[in-house]
């Protein structure tokens, strides 16, 4: 259960630190042209790929050895957040980047998942496996529910200052568009 325990933390970060930067990058889309649909195509981009690979996933986990698949999936969506970073440091980074490497990850993540699995169930002994299954679901809900929340932690600590928190900045513009289509 030690192995596997050493893993599901991995995981977790892994998780958290995806979900984190994909959020991230839609927010990032949103804030530079204020579409909604381009946001809601960061997120479109960011699943599609995975559904599409998702049966073809099961069966490289089953026919690779599963350590290899996990170990080049976490570095494949590793460098994806990397190029993110790269482009945006050099102000190259561009809408349509963000569609392909969102995809492109998506990917990674997908092929990821029946690899950990079922190698869960090779380093998990029969009676802790209900356990196990547990603790993969909760990195699920870290994924999908405190991520988004995590960086509105600031907004509640230290207020609603703009100096303070871009989120605050974020959501102030939001609140006037939203006042001006109101008006209008």
């Amino acid at each position: 259960m030690r192995s596997f325990v050493l893993i599901w933390a991995g995981q977790l970060v892994s998780v958290l630190g995806s979900s984190l930067t994909s959020f991230a990058l839609g927010v990032w889309v949103y804030q530079r042209t204020g579409s909604a649909t381009k946001f809601a195509l960061v997120a479109f981009f960011g699943t599609l790929p995975g559904i599409i690979i998702s049966p073809l996933a099961g069966a490289v986990a089953d026919r690779w050895d599963r350590r290899s698949v996990m170990i080049l999936c976490d570095f494949g969506s590793g460098l994806c957040v990397f190029a993110v970073a790269v482009l945006l440091y050099f102000n190259s980074l561009e809408i349509w980047h963000i569609y392909i490497i969102n995809g492109v990850k998506s990917i990674f993540i997908t092929s990821q998942g029946p690899a950990y699995i079922a190698a869960t169930t090779l380093l998990v002994p029969k009676r802790h496996l209900g356990r196990a299954s547990g603790m993969i679901q909760l990195n699920d809900a870290v994924g999908q529910i405190i991520a988004p929340v995590l960086p509105d932690i600031p907004v509640c600590v230290r207020g609603t200052a703009e100096h303070d928190c871009p989120q605050a900045h974020f959501r102030r513009q939001q609140w006037e568009r939203e006042k001006t289509i109101a008006s209008a």
